[in-house]
Protein backbone atom coordinates (compact mmCIF):
# COMPACT_ATOMS: atom_id res chain seq x y z
CA UNK A 1 0.00 0.00 0.00
CA UNK A 2 1.64 3.31 -1.12
CA UNK A 3 1.59 6.43 1.75
CA UNK A 4 -1.70 8.93 1.08
CA UNK A 5 -0.70 11.94 -0.45
CA UNK A 6 -3.22 14.95 0.13
CA UNK A 7 -3.92 17.08 -3.25
CA UNK A 8 -1.65 19.65 -2.47
CA UNK A 9 -5.10 22.45 -3.17
CA UNK A 10 -6.36 20.43 -0.15
CA UNK A 11 -3.30 20.79 2.29
CA UNK A 12 -3.36 24.42 1.40
CA UNK A 13 -6.94 25.44 1.77
CA UNK A 14 -7.59 23.39 5.32
CA UNK A 15 -6.01 22.34 8.69
CA UNK A 16 -5.40 19.07 9.59
CA UNK A 17 -8.14 18.79 13.14
CA UNK A 18 -8.36 14.29 13.23
CA UNK A 19 -8.33 11.08 11.78
CA UNK A 20 -11.54 8.83 12.20
CA UNK A 21 -10.79 4.99 11.32
CA UNK A 22 -9.41 5.44 7.76
CA UNK A 23 -10.74 9.30 6.79
CA UNK A 24 -8.93 12.78 7.93
CA UNK A 25 -11.56 14.95 9.21
CA UNK A 26 -9.76 18.90 7.94
CA UNK A 27 -11.07 22.47 8.64
CA UNK A 28 -11.81 24.79 5.50
CA UNK A 29 -9.33 28.04 6.17
CA UNK A 30 -12.10 30.50 5.05
CA UNK A 31 -13.26 32.35 7.99
CA UNK A 32 -16.75 32.88 6.23
CA UNK A 33 -18.29 30.08 6.79
CA UNK A 34 -17.59 26.69 9.24
CA UNK A 35 -16.96 24.15 7.08
CA UNK A 36 -15.41 20.48 7.11
CA UNK A 37 -13.49 18.11 4.97
CA UNK A 38 -13.87 14.39 5.54
CA UNK A 39 -11.16 13.05 3.36
CA UNK A 40 -10.50 8.95 2.64
CA UNK A 41 -6.68 8.06 2.86
CA UNK A 42 -6.44 6.85 -0.48
CA UNK A 43 -4.81 8.19 -3.42
CA UNK A 44 -6.78 5.85 -6.09
CA UNK A 45 -10.46 7.45 -5.69
CA UNK A 46 -12.08 10.20 -7.03
CA UNK A 47 -15.86 9.27 -7.04
CA UNK A 48 -18.34 7.99 -4.58
CA UNK A 49 -19.00 5.36 -6.05
CA UNK A 50 -14.91 4.09 -5.82
CA UNK A 51 -15.35 4.28 -2.26
CA UNK A 52 -15.42 1.09 0.00
CA UNK A 53 -18.95 0.15 1.77
CA UNK A 54 -17.23 0.91 4.72
CA UNK A 55 -15.99 4.14 4.04
CA UNK A 56 -19.18 5.17 2.72
CA UNK A 57 -21.12 4.16 6.30
CA UNK A 58 -18.40 5.88 7.90
CA UNK A 59 -18.79 9.33 5.68
CA UNK A 60 -22.60 8.91 6.41
CA UNK A 61 -22.30 8.67 9.70
CA UNK A 62 -19.82 11.43 10.60
CA UNK A 63 -21.85 13.47 7.90
CA UNK A 64 -25.05 13.20 10.10
CA UNK A 65 -22.37 13.90 13.55
CA UNK A 66 -21.21 17.16 12.40
CA UNK A 67 -23.82 18.13 10.58
CA UNK A 68 -26.16 17.88 14.27
CA UNK A 69 -23.01 19.64 15.65
CA UNK A 70 -22.23 22.62 13.35
CA UNK A 71 -26.07 23.04 13.11
CA UNK A 72 -26.37 23.49 17.03
CA UNK A 73 -22.52 25.38 17.31
CA UNK A 74 -23.10 27.67 14.93
CA UNK A 75 -26.99 27.99 15.18
CA UNK A 76 -26.97 27.57 11.35
CA UNK A 77 -29.94 28.15 9.26
CA UNK A 78 -28.84 25.41 6.62
CA UNK A 79 -26.01 22.56 6.31
CA UNK A 80 -24.71 22.19 2.88
CA UNK A 81 -22.72 18.42 2.27
CA UNK A 82 -21.86 17.19 -0.74
CA UNK A 83 -19.03 15.81 -2.92
CA UNK A 84 -18.07 17.78 -5.74
CA UNK A 85 -14.75 17.06 -7.15
CA UNK A 86 -14.54 19.32 -10.40
CA UNK A 87 -11.88 21.46 -9.01
CA UNK A 88 -9.71 19.18 -6.96
CA UNK A 89 -10.76 15.30 -8.42
CA UNK A 90 -9.10 13.63 -5.13
CA UNK A 91 -12.40 12.56 -3.44
CA UNK A 92 -13.25 14.91 -0.25
CA UNK A 93 -16.61 15.18 1.54
CA UNK A 94 -17.55 18.80 2.39
CA UNK A 95 -20.01 19.42 5.04
CA UNK A 96 -20.69 23.31 6.20
CA UNK A 97 -22.57 25.74 7.69
CA UNK A 98 -24.95 28.33 6.26
CA UNK A 99 -26.50 31.16 7.75
CA UNK A 100 -29.24 33.19 5.53
CA UNK A 101 -27.60 36.60 4.68
CA UNK A 102 -23.82 35.16 4.28
CA UNK A 103 -21.20 35.61 1.94
CA UNK A 104 -22.56 33.78 -0.39
CA UNK A 105 -26.23 33.54 0.30
CA UNK A 106 -28.46 31.74 -1.33
CA UNK A 107 -25.73 30.74 -4.10
CA UNK A 108 -23.31 28.13 -3.44
CA UNK A 109 -20.01 28.19 -1.81
CA UNK A 110 -18.19 26.04 -3.64
CA UNK A 111 -15.68 27.86 -5.94
CA UNK A 112 -16.94 31.54 -4.61
CA UNK A 113 -13.52 32.52 -3.16
CA UNK A 114 -14.33 36.47 -3.07
CA UNK A 115 -13.83 37.74 0.56
CA UNK A 116 -12.23 34.53 1.56
CA UNK A 117 -10.11 35.56 4.61
CA UNK A 118 -8.29 33.47 6.96
CA UNK A 119 -8.33 34.48 10.58
CA UNK A 120 -6.42 32.66 12.58
CA UNK A 121 -7.94 33.60 15.71
CA UNK A 122 -11.62 32.66 14.35
CA UNK A 123 -9.84 29.17 12.72
CA UNK A 124 -8.45 28.72 15.98
CA UNK A 125 -11.67 29.02 17.75
CA UNK A 126 -13.15 26.93 15.66
CA UNK A 127 -10.45 24.07 15.96
CA UNK A 128 -11.17 24.12 19.56
CA UNK A 129 -14.51 23.46 19.14
CA UNK A 130 -14.66 20.82 16.38
CA UNK A 131 -11.99 19.28 18.79
CA UNK A 132 -14.21 18.93 21.26
CA UNK A 133 -17.06 17.81 19.13
CA UNK A 134 -14.11 14.86 18.00
CA UNK A 135 -13.91 13.80 21.51
CA UNK A 136 -17.21 13.04 21.50
CA UNK A 137 -17.34 10.49 18.65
Amino acid sequence: MSKFILHPQLEKDSLFVAKYKSLQIRLVKDNRFFWLLLIPERNDICEWHELKTTEQQDITNLTNFFSNALKVIEKADKINIGALGNMVSQFHFHILARHIGDAAWPSPVWGNTAGKKEDTRLLDARMEKILQVVEKL
